[in-house]
Order: C-alpha cells, then sequence, then structure tokens
C-alpha cells in the first residue's frame, strides 16, 4: 500500500494520484489599531484562512481519472448539502490539514492534451493543525522584516542571525507542550534508557546527546538529527582525530575548532551541533532528516555527489543510519512508569509513545506521527497509545468504550491486572473518539460500522480477521506511518500486551472491508 500525497476525506475517501500542481490561498489578517503620541500602532492578532484553490493534473490516469474525481467531487458537495458536514483535505508533505467546503471544480480539454489539469475551489472552515495559518503569519512578519514606511539600513534592519534566532524561537513556541498536563509533556522524557545493541562507550556517548536534544525541546525529532550525524561522522566513538576533511576534526561530530572549544566532551558537542541547527537551518523539521544533518555538517555528500556508492541524494551517507539512529533512540529515550510515555497531539497529528520494548511498538514508527482524519478520531487514537503496554486481559474493558478493568464481561469486574481483549481495546479507543460502537464483542462490533473496502481504509477504521465464517479478532487501523506499512493497533492474544504492528496476512489474512464508526 502506497502513502497518498493528497487525499480528501467525505463520503469516501479520494486519494490523488500524484502531489497537486499548485496549492493556492486566501487569507484576512486580524489587527488592532491604536492612535498613539509616537503614532500608529498597528498590533497583529492573527490570520484568517478564507478560501483554497488546488490544481491537480491527472498526468497517466488521463481522463478516467478526470471524471473519477469529478464526479467524486459532485457527490461531496451534493454529501454537504445534505449532512452539513465538512470534507478533510491532507496533504502530509507539507503538513497541511484543513477542513473545507467544496465551491466549485473546472477542467478544461484541449487537443494534445496530456496531463488533464483539473482545479477545484474551496471555503476553508478550520486549519486544523494551524499550519497554513504559520506560513500566512510568516509572510506578514518578512513584510515587517522588510520594511514597511521606513527605508532600510543598518540601523533598522536585522541582522540574518537576528532574523534565525526569532523564527526558531516562534518554532518552539508554537510547539511547546502543555506543562500543566505532565501526561502530554515531552519534557517527562529522560535519557535513561539502555540500548543493548551499544557499547558502553557507545550508549554513555548517545545519552549525552539524546539528553541534550530533550533538554532543548527538540523532542525525539531532534534525538534522531543528532544520532544519526553522530553515527555517520563517529560512529559514537569520541574520536581524538581528524578525517578526510580535515586533519583537525574531532569529536563525536568531527568538529572543526571554530565550533567550540570543547568538541570532545559529548554534551557540549552536542550543544555546538544543536546550536547550528536551529541557526542555520531554523525550519530543520520540514527537511528530511539527512538533509538537515547535512546542511550543519556540511560533509561531501553534496546533492549529485557520486563517491563511495552514493545514490547522489544530499546526505546520502545520514541517510544510511535513519533506521539505526530511529531504534537507538526508542531505547535510550523513557518515559516515568504511569505516564502517556510521550503521547501528544497536534490536531490531527499523534506521536506514537517511545521508551517502549521493541516487541509491543517497532521501533521504525516509535516517536514518529500518526495522521488521523479528523480531531475526534485522533482522541481515541491517542488513548489507544496510551495503553501501550497493558497486557491481554480476556473481558478486559467493558467493550462499550469504558475503561480498562480487570475483565468486565468475563465476570470478574475490578480484578486485577488491568488490561483489554481485542474488543474491549476497540470499544474503548471508539468510545474515546466520541461515538458508539455497535456491541462489546467482535461479531456486533463488525456489524454495526459502516463497511468501507480496505482499499479505502484509514486511522481510525476497525480491521477484523475472520475464522470458521466468523470475527475471531477485531483491530485499529493506523495505516501508513513515516512512509511504511501500513500499521495496526491491538490486544492481540494472552501473553502479550496491547501493541503496534504490521498489518499482517496471517490465519488466512484480514476482512475485505473496515468497519467504520466515525464521521
Amino acid at each position: 500500500m502506497v502513502a497518498p500525497t493528497a487525499s480528501l476525506v467525505a463520503h469516501k475517501r479520494f486519494d490523488f494520484r500524484v502531489d497537486p500542481y499548485s496549492i493556492n490561498w486566501g487569507y484576512n489578517l486580524r489587527t488592532h489599531n491604536d492612535d498613539t503620541y509616537g503614532g500608529k500602532v498597528v498590533q497583529i492578532l492573527g490570520t484568517e484562512l478564507t478560501t483554497l484553490s488546488i490544481t491537480t493534473v491527472a498526468g497517466a490516469g488521463g481522463i478516467d481519472y478526470v471524471n473519477s474525481l469529478m464526479k467524486f467531487f459532485r457527490d461531496m458537495c451534493l454529501w454537504q448539502q445534505d449532512t452539513q458536514n465538512l470534507a478533510t483535505f491532507s496533504y502530509p508533505f507539507k503538513n497541511y490539514f484543513l477542513n473545507v467546503w467544496g465551491l466549485t471544480i473546472s477542467y478544461s480539454d484541449q487537443v494534445g492534451n496530456v496531463v488533464y489539469p483539473v482545479s477545484m475551489t474551496f471555503n476553508i472552515q478550520d486549519d486544523i493543525n494551524k499550519e497554513l495559518s504559520k506560513v500566512a503569519m510568516t509572510a506578514e512578519l518578512s513584510r515587517l522584516v522588510e520594511g514597511v514606511g521606513y527605508t532600510k539600513s543598518i540601523y533598522n534592519y536585522p541582522t540574518p542571525n537576528a532574523i534565525n534566532y526569532f523564527n526558531s524561537s516562534l518554532d518552539r513556541l508554537n510547539t511547546m507542550p502543555d506543562a500543566s498536563n505532565p501526561a502530554t509533556d515531552p519534557t517527562n522524557i529522560t535519557a535513561t534508557g539502555v540500548d543493548k545493541s551499544l557499547t558502553p562507550e557507545k550508549q554513555s556517548n548517545a545519552a549525552a546527546i539524546i539528553g541534550v536534544a530533550l533538554s532543548r525541546g527538540l523532542g525525539i525529532p531532534g534525538a534522531v538529527v543528532g544520532i544519526m550525524t553522530a553515527l555517520a561522522e563517529s560512529s559514537l566513538i569520541n574520536v581524538d582525530h581528524g578525517d578526510v576533511m580535515g586533519p583537525s576534526s574531532i569529536g563525536l561530530f568531527q568538529q572543526m575548532p571554530s565550533w567550540g572549544p570543547n568538541r570532545t566532551d559529548p554534551a557540549s558537542a552536542a550543544g555546538y551541533f544543536y546550536d547550528r541547527l536551529v541557526s542555520i537551518t531554523p525550519t530543520w523539521t520540514s527537511l528530511p532528516t539527512w538533509i538537515a544533518c547535512q546542511r550543519v555538517e556540511e560533509s561531501e555528500f553534496v546533492a549529485g555527489y557520486s563517491g563511495e556508492g552514493s545514490d547522489g541524494t544530499e546526505g546520502w551517507n545520514y541517510k544510511q543510519q535513519v533506521a539505526s539512529a530511529q531504534s537507538i533512540v526508542a531505547n535510550i529515550a523513557t518515559a516515568p512508569a504511569g505516564s502517556s510515555s510521550g503521547v501528544i497531539t497536534n490536531g490531527v497529528n499523534i506521536t506514537i509513545p517511545i521508551g517502549h520494548p521493541t516487541s509491543d511498538i517497532p521501533p521504525e514508527v516509535a516517536g514518529k506521527i500518526v495522521v488521523a482524519p479528523n480531531g475526534a478520531v485522533a482522541k481515541g487514537i491517542a488513548a489507544g497509545f496510551r495503553a501501550i503496554g497493558l497486557p491481554y486481559i480476556v473481558g478486559g474493558g467493558d467493550g462499550l468504550g469504558g475503561n480498562a478493568d480487570g475483565g468486565s464481561r468475563g465476570g470478574n469486574a475490578n480484578a486485577t491486572p488491568i488490561g483489554f481483549d481485542c474488543s474491549g481495546l476497540t470499544g474503548y479507543v471508539i468510545g474515546q473518539m466520541g461515538f458508539t460502537i455497535g456491541g462489546s464483542y467482535t461479531v456486533p462490533q463488525k456489524a454495526g460500522g459502516t463497511h468501507i473496502p480496505y482499499a479505502n481504509a484509514v486511522c481510525g477504521d476497525l480491521l477484523t480477521y475472520p475464522a470458521n465464517g466468523d470475527v475471531s479478532h477485531i483491530t485499529i487501523y493506523l495505516g501508513m506511518i513515516n512512509g511504511q506499512g501500513p500499521y495496526l493497533l491491538e490486544a492481540p492474544q494472552s501473553g502479550q500486551n496491547v501493541q503496534i504492528k504490521l498489518v499482517y496476512d496471517s490465519d488466512g489474512g484480514h476482512d475485505a472491508n473496515v468497519e467504520r464508526y466515525w464521521r
């Protein structure tokens, strides 16, 4: 299953064949004006998005693809008129997630047409994760930087370093956790775990790098970038000699003297690295991790480099370390017992917990983001993630959306240990979304949902597995994560815990349909 580039979710789901050719939006700037003795003061309060225009192309899909898109758009508009529900446009590559109201669709054919462009317009009702609002605000701030009503000079024009510092500070402010809720505060995460694949020296060095990333609020993504770089530059060994780039580069990150005086101190070296990451590349979170590494280190592996087996990708040497770095960070970064283990939600984005055994969460997805179709589904998925690590208990959970217990449907309510069985977990997750599931067991849960073909499954749908003509197991479909998958969340069987795993086809495979309760 290939991750879609962009999609519309309404009465059904429509995945675009390729990235949109263009995305344009309109917005209003909300301001407050005051007349003072010193002149007019304009306070920028925020931006309000208004319209969205998307142009996409059919390409090899040809006129058949155009017809299917236009039919979907027509049916979506009728559905919106009948139900007054909003559609959701998502473009994960740009982190755009918008609730929209369909307005128009247009297509103009002509002789020799090979790309078949189609244009759609929408009214924007909600910028779910505020990404476009942030882009609009940045544009307005850039206008102020360039100068509105005054002549640019060395006395009033901020230096590039000052602008970078401001932008990085703004990014950190926008992603700051809610410290009043310890369960969702990533500062609870510490670099105290152990990766048994590392030598004591490498373990100590990795913990130092991860600890600096977490202390600076750069989170799991920042930790992964640091570990990727150190793996490529020094194999996590604090070397005291240079490399092909120069004899004076030393330490975990092979830093030159200009970086700082304490390059062989792991924490100091990590600090120098992250100083450059946020100053040279203030929008590093929007880049592939290996390119962020390359922009800081400026290694020989520039785009188009063909030596040493490189595929020509910028930062190819760091790209080779992605899986290893993710695994190391997942094992070393841990959360305190009883917390949410790093479950953080931001609109429709839910961060997968870290610090769990790899038997419960595959290392390639720990700390990665799952994208839900709407905020209600995100709430339920986050609740399910907080249950990861709880044991499988027959009858665990009431199956109708209540909390986990010791097996209320097995006749021993409130017994210990606390845990879930498969339908208890699915009922709990759907209940936390705010919807009512079909029953407390697998058979009525499957029967009570809206049947959706598996090919159209999205995060939050229920995926079932048959046996002997009936339903034997039920799971929560998560979809593609970080370009891999698809994955599911389940309470599998006695002796195992609630866990994330790849969708599997054992014992005859899963059913052809998924069940949808959310809307």
